[in-house]
């Protein structure tokens, strides 16, 4: 039975929003310049009984913060 988990990565200069769901092989899905997650909301349910699925908020969109200025 899949397993819903929502976190937080820290990464250098700020934090990353991210979903996992699923099991077995990975899936990541990484949405565009404009949107967030959400934007898989469809693919994510129905591909989590089959695999891990995993999406995110890019840099500064989303629940993901900003990146700092000094960030290289």
């Amino acid at each position: 039975m899949p397993r819903l988990l929502r976190d937080f990565a820290n990464v250098t200069g700020g934090r990353l929003y991210y979903k996992v769901d699923g099991r077995g092989e990975p899936i990541v899905f990484i949405h565009g310049n404009i949107g967030d997650h959400r934007h898989w909301d469809k693919q994510f349910s129905v591909l989590a009984n089959n695999y891990k699925v995993i999406r995110y908020d890019v840099r500064g969109f989303g629940k993901s913060s900003v990146p700092e200025e000094d960030t290289p």
